[in-house]
């Protein structure tokens, strides 16, 4: 549907151009018209995970996967939220499977070879284990890495700096009403 990409870029140029409150109410609203959008879900998730709102993205995250099928996507995202946590391992598993679901994904072979790397992997065990990498770009992805050390880190400084003021806005949010309803109706059963 037109209108559910549109919907979806316009909350995209919302969060790259920093107005974050409009890029979540942008997502929220449009989930209400498409409830079963994959890529929807997809987008909060992503949003979620550079708010530093890890578990929730993965909620949404896991969700798309199911909803998008053979999409790599929702599986770097699912990464990039593992990562954000330093659980290179669990990254590393997204990463797989988004090779899976695209073999010629520059981003998820790259990301694979970080995450593998920050987790103990030598490059000739990730070259056994992932026959579609040769040992060349794994060495060439783990140089460049540790040739620009200092440069990666300030990125992901920045970006870790970017997710806690997402976050803090995300959580300064008013509760929406059916949260409140929600939680209302919880804490009436509870009490009974």
């Amino acid at each position: 549907d037109l209108n559910l990409l549109i919907r979806a870029a316009r909350a995209r140029t919302h969060f790259l151009l920093g107005n974050r409150t409009q890029a979540f109410r942008g997502v929220e609203d449009s989930l209400k018209t498409y409830p079963e959008s994959g890529l929807l879900y997809d987008t909060r998730g992503e949003f979620l995970a550079r708010g530093a709102q890890t578990s929730l993205a993965r909620t949404d995250l896991r969700r798309a996967a199911k909803l998008m099928g053979e999409s790599e996507r929702p599986y770097l995202h699912l990464a990039l939220s593992y990562g954000f946590d330093g659980d290179y391992g669990s990254a590393a598993r997204e990463y797989r499977r988004a090779v899976q679901a695209s073999p010629g994904s520059v981003d998820a072979h790259v990301g694979l070879c970080r995450s593998e790397y920050l987790d103990g992997s030598m490059p000739e065990q990730m070259q056994l284990d992932y026959p579609s990498l040769d040992l060349e770009a794994i060495y060439g992805v783990i140089a460049y890495y540790l040739g620009h050390r200092d440069a990666v880190d300030r990125y992901v400084a920045a970006r870790v700096h970017q997710a806690q003021e997402i976050e803090r806005e995300y959580r300064s949010r008013p509760e929406a009403p059916v949260v409140t309803r929600l939680k209302a109706i919880l804490a009436a059963r509870r009490a009974a």
